[in-house]
C-alpha cells in the first residue's frame, strides 16, 4: 500500500494538517515512534534501540520537534523538518544554525517543502567537529 514512510518523532500535540500533505501527496505511510500521535498510520511506542535507529535510518522523511530527532536526522542524512518546540527551541536552533539549516528546515508558514538539505556540506562540518572534539579530548587527558 505505501512505498515508504515518514517518521513523526514528536512529543507535542501537533496540528498535523500543516505538514501531513507530504504523506498524502507522496503516498507515504506516517509512523509515530515513542509518542502517541493519533493522526499517524502506525505507532511504535516501545522500540528497542535497534528498532528506533532503523526506523530513522529507513524513513524517507522526518518530522520532528525534538533535539534528538534533529540529531538523528543529521546523522542519517535524512531530509527533515523541525516543528518549533517552545520548550527546547534554543538548543535546537543552535544546532540548526551550526549547519546553516535554521532558516530552511524550521517549519513556518513560509516553509518551502521542496528544499533539499545538501548533506555534502553538512557532513564536512560534522567531520570538522569530530576532529576538534577528538583533539580537545586528547589535549584534556595529557599530563
Amino acid at each position: 500500500k505505501f512505498k515508504e514512510s515518514i517518521l513523526v518523532y514528536s512529543n507535542q500535540n501537533l496540528n498535523p494538517s500543516n505538514f501531513l500533505r507530504f504523506s498524502h501527496l507522496e503516498k507515504y505511510e506516517t509512523i509515530s515512534v515513542s509518542y502517541k500521535n493519533s493522526y499517524c498510520n502506525r505507532g511504535i511506542f516501545s522500540p528497542t534501540i535497534n528498532e528506533f535507529l532503523n526506523i530513522f535510518k529507513n524513513s524517507k522523511f522526518i518530522i520532528t520537534d525534538t533535539f534528538h530527532g534533529c540529531v538523528f536526522s543529521l546523522i542519517f542524512n535524512k531530509q527533515f523538518i523541525y516543528i518549533p518546540n517552545k520548550n527546547k527551541s534554543n538548543k535546537i536552533t543552535s544546532l540548526l544554525k551550526l549547519f546553516d539549516l535554521d532558516r530552511y528546515v524550521t517549519f513556518s508558514k513560509d516553509y518551502k517543502h521542496d528544499y533539499r538539505i545538501d548533506y555534502s556540506k553538512v557532513n564536512v562540518i560534522i567531520e570538522d567537529l569530530k576532529s576538534k572534539s577528538k583533539l580537545f579530548l586528547l589535549n584534556s587527558i595529557k599530563f
